[in-house]
């Protein structure tokens, strides 16, 4: 090989660079590089950055929703103390009204017992008996009086005989009065009536004492009728006394008068079978027939 051809070729690989030229070069490359990898690093950044804003907004809404829990357990705990209560409330108002209750019922009681008739002391009974019709109608004074649904009975006043009824379902007896009044003489209470006409008696007019009043309530009503009550010598038997007689128009009843427990108790045992059972209705009897038989003969 020729020497300068050889020599030619050593001066070409080691000829010296020009650093300027190197310096651009890299600084092109180093442009290029950073262009074509551009996109991905401002990926990369926007995805941190939203990354980031996206756990900001994350614990932005978990302090919320621990501020909205934390009231919605303050809320329940205030609705458990209010059921608390009003359960509490309900008790307490149960046991008022079944203690109020018992209260009204101790005081029913005692009225009830204040207005039933105080059984008579038999120390202080006089004998009922002054006549006595043997065995049926007693032999002494613990017995009994037999009497029949039906017994004649004599009221004074007006001091006249009736066929009474004898009712032991009835707690006072009454009897027949029309034309009622009721008025005050001198503070007290009085009434005036009038007591029907019979067979062998005429109307007449009478004004007694009013003992008490009392109420008076039938279905076909809603107030009642307020009745006088007044004091009628009963004949009944061989028994005369003073008892408590309501006073009400009993025209449109089989009998003008009611004989009712408060004249019948401890003295008389009905038979409802029997009529006209004591020897004194007998007497009564005989002795309204020569009334009316007079009255006829006037």
């Amino acid at each position: 090989m020729p020497e300068g051809f050889v020599k030619q070729r050593a001066t070409h690989y080691t000829a010296p660079v020009n650093k300027n030229v190197l310096d651009q070069v890299c600084a092109v490359g180093r442009f290029l590089f950073s262009v074509r990898f551009l996109p991905l690093m401002l990926l990369l950044f926007l995805g941190g950055c939203a990354s980031h804003h996206h756990q900001e907004e994350l614990k932005t809404e978990l302090e919320v929703l621990k501020v909205q829990m934390a009231r919605h357990q303050e809320i329940l705990v205030r609705q458990a103390q209010l059921m608390e209560s009003l359960t509490e409330y309900q008790q307490s108002g149960q046991q008022e009204r079944q203690a109020f209750q018992g209260q009204l019922m101790e005081r029913f009681d005692a009225l009830e017992s204040a207005q039933r008739p105080r059984d008579p002391d038999p120390q202080e009974l006089e004998c009922p008996l002054a006549l006595s019709d043997g065995p049926r109608n007693g032999e002494n004074c613990t017995d009994l009086i037999f009497l029949g649904e039906i017994e004649y009975v004599r009221l004074t006043p007006p001091d006249r005989a009736y066929d009474a009824r004898i009712d032991t379902g009835a707690t006072t007896s009454s009897m027949d009065a029309r034309d009622i009044q009721t008025f005050e003489r001198d503070g007290e209470d009085y009434v005036r009536f009038s007591v029907p006409a019979t067979d062998y008696a005429e109307e007449a007019e009478l004004e007694l004492p009013v003992v008490r009043f009392v109420r008076i309530v039938q279905s076909s009503e809603e107030e009642g009728e307020r009745r006088p009550v007044v004091e009628l010598q009963l004949e009944l038997g061989p028994v005369e006394r003073m008892f408590e007689f309501t006073l009400t128009d009993r025209e449109h009843l089989s009998y003008p008068v009611l004989i009712g427990r408060n004249a019948l108790r401890d003295l008389f045992v009905v038979d409802v079978g029997e009529q006209y059972v004591t020897r004194r209705s007998g007497e009564i009897r005989e002795s309204l027939e020569e009334e009316q038989s007079r009255a006829e003969e006037d």
